[in-house]
């Protein structure tokens, strides 16, 4: 009994042995020789090569506040603080005094047999309108355009921050709003001229010629010579592109994300340059570079001989055509003398361009049918009546007034019942502060200018300013609504239709006697002063 028992005992502990063994096999295998505790920790490079951005996890709606690190948003910073400064720098100032070196050198291109004191048509009032239309918009998005690259270094020191403040404010909210006319306006011009500006033999022997800058050879051209082409689609092909670039940046997240918004920034600030630098180059072509160049866009007439000159094909097409060329204006002139001296009486006898305008408007059409002047009028009137209520929406929407009012008046109305409530139903700002009537809307509209102008100036600009104006603002508002009867209020509390026959009455009677709803309900949708 004894001998088994102790054999038992040697079994037990031999198969407790064997069991520590083979556990303590995978471990050893397992074990390396030196020990690395950071080798398989995920370092921030390969996070940045295997995704565009880090993100985390977030339990909020806007699911674009997950992301902890967006890696582009580094070069996007590098161009936008570094590399467009010195590009844009270069690129204009370069091509200034590139310009300044070929006028010291070259000199203006002159008429050769000097003005004709005849004239013949080259743009109508329609394309010079819509051309200075454009030429007035470009300037003001060519300033704040600028402001954004180079005003911090460049104005802010000279006039200080609250000016510089002010303005930039100011031409932020022209370069938003006046890109609209001038890409209206180049589309037109695309339209009217995109049938002058397609390629032609002569285009290749003008600029096989240097196009008259180089040597003293004018190759003749139509009416549009190949640099001029080339300004053409250069324009239009810049304006699409800024025009893509920007309403993405103007109306962020509605079609991409941030990194799409970085690149058009990018993109538009490229283009815009480069647009700079070409349209220099042009002003600089119309005015001081060429003799009489400017006269086209002037009053749309341009002299004989300076068409002849450069645009030899046209001229030969126009009087082909019956065109028109006005006389001298005192007989026929042998000298270039006498056809400057004629060319300058014949501006003066001009009559004054008020007259001119007006004979323009009230003359009956000789060129268009009457079915085609009512058809272009109804298009037109459709498109300004279209475009009027879209501009009417928009101004009245809660967009457009938080693009102001997002860190005052907003804040206030975003924690009222206006906008949080047990339905749901949010009361917007045109609700409360703009009539449902057209007139009285139009009016309200009209008296939003002087509030543009004090957003602009800065009134309000920051909360101390806002709490300092808070009465002011409250009383105006008060006095609008008791002038109408708290009309605003009224369009949707109703006391008919209250349910409790106490509050029914009690509004009746108070209503009844004169009073409005603003002499008790203060401070709903703005915190009382």
């Amino acid at each position: 009994m004894a001998t088994l028992l102790d054999r038992f005992r040697r079994s037990i502990g031999a198969g407790a042995l064997l069991l520590v063994l083979i556990a303590a096999l995978p471990a050893a295998a397992q074990q390396p020789a030196s020990v690395k505790p950071e080798a398989s920790a995920v370092r921030e490079q390969q996070l940045l090569t295997a995704t565009p951005r880090i993100e985390g996890r977030v339990s909020i709606p806007d699911t674009r506040e997950s992301v902890l690190i967006q890696p582009f948003g580094r070069t996007w910073r590098l161009f936008r603080e570094v590399m467009l400064p010195w590009f844009a720098a270069v690129s204009l100032l370069g091509t200034m005094i590139l310009l300044a070196i070929v006028y010291a050198v070259r000199g203006p291109i002159r008429i050769e047999r000097g003005r004709a004191g005849r004239t013949l048509q080259r743009f109508n009032s329609f394309e010079r309108f819509v051309h200075w239309l454009v030429t007035f918009c470009f300037v003001i998005l060519t300033l704040s355009g600028l402001n954004i690259t180079f005003g911090k270094s460049a104005l802010l020191p000279l006039i200080g921050p609250e000016a510089f403040s002010t303005f930039t404010a100011a031409a932020k909210y022209a370069h938003n709003y006046l890109s609209f006319p001038f890409v209206l306006g180049v589309t037109t011009l695309f339209l009217l001229w995109v049938k002058d500006n397609f390629p032609t033999a002569a285009d290749v022997e003008w600029l096989k010629q240097g196009g008259g800058f180089i040597g003293s050879k004018h190759p003749p051209a139509w009416r549009f010579n190949a640099g001029q082409k080339l300004l053409f689609w250069g324009v239009v092909g810049a304006t699409v592109l800024s025009a893509i670039t920007g309403y993405l940046l103007i109306f962020p997240f509605y079609l991409t994300n941030i990194l799409g918004m970085q690149a058009s920034e990018m993109i538009h600030a490229v283009v815009a340059v480069g647009f700079i630098a070409a349209i220099i180059a042009h002003v600089y072509i119309g005015t001081l570079g060429m003799e009489a160049g400017f006269d086209a866009m002037a009053d749309g007439m341009v002299d004989l001989n300076w068409a002849t000159q450069h645009h030899r094909l046209w001229v030969e097409q126009q009087l082909a055509k019956g065109g028109k060329v006005s006389p001298p204006a005192q007989g026929a002139m042998t000298s270039m003398a006498d056809a400057q001296a004629g060319s300058k009486d014949a501006t003066a006898s001009k009559a004054w361009w008020p007259r001119r305008l007006w004979r323009v408007v009230a003359s009956p059409s000789a060129r268009y049918s009457v079915l085609m002047l009512v058809g272009g009028g109804l298009v037109l009137g459709a498109a300004l009546t279209f475009s009027f209520n879209a501009v009417l929406q928009l101004t009245s929407s809660n967009a457009f007034c938080l693009s102001c009012h997002a860190q005052n008046a907003g804040l206030d109305w975003k924690h009222s019942s206006h906008y949080v409530n047990r339905s749901g139903l949010v009361v917007g700002c045109a609700d409360c502060h703009e009539s449902r009537a057209f007139v009285p809307m139009m009016i309200r509209k009209t008296q939003a200018f002087n509030e543009i102008w004090h957003q602009l100036i800065g009134t309000i600009a920051t909360p101390a300013k806002y709490e300092a104006h808070r009465l002011r603002l409250a009383q105006k508002e008060w006095a609008r609504l008791g002038n109408n009867g708290s009309q605003e209020c009224r369009n949707c509390h109703r006391p008919d239709a209250m349910a409790e026959a106490a509050s029914r009455d009690m509004h009746k009677a108070v209503l009844s006697g004169g009073q409005v709803c603003t002499d008790c309900h203060k401070g709903v949708a703005h915190k009382a002063p």
